[in-house]
């Protein structure tokens, strides 16, 4: 179960581009489920692959994701998700 505090303002990451897609997909495909009970910040990235809407939320050392849906499971970035993913925002 995965509680999140606050009700800050969320950016929303907008994938024009395939190139774009293709490191969201992979962060996706490519991310660990993480076990038990986590308490964190209100996400500050929202983004959408087809029709599911992800949370993210990008540290310098961590990166994690949640479907909207499913507000009951987070995922752990690979690093080399991460990095892109970071890239990605840093030049938007």
């Amino acid at each position: 179960m995965v509680k999140i505090n606050s009700q800050a303002k969320m950016e929303n990451i907008e994938l024009n581009e395939a190139i774009e897609v293709a490191i969201f997909v992979k962060a996706v495909k490519d991310s660990t489920k993480e076990q038990g009970i986590s308490a964190i910040e209100y996400p500050k990235y929202i983004f959408k692959l087809d029709e599911e809407e992800w949370f993210l939320w990008a540290t310098e050392d961590t990166g994690r994701i949640m479907n909207v849906k499913d507000t009951y499971t987070i995922y752990l970035l690979s690093d080399s998700s991460l990095k892109e993913i970071k890239e990605f925002i840093n030049k938007n």
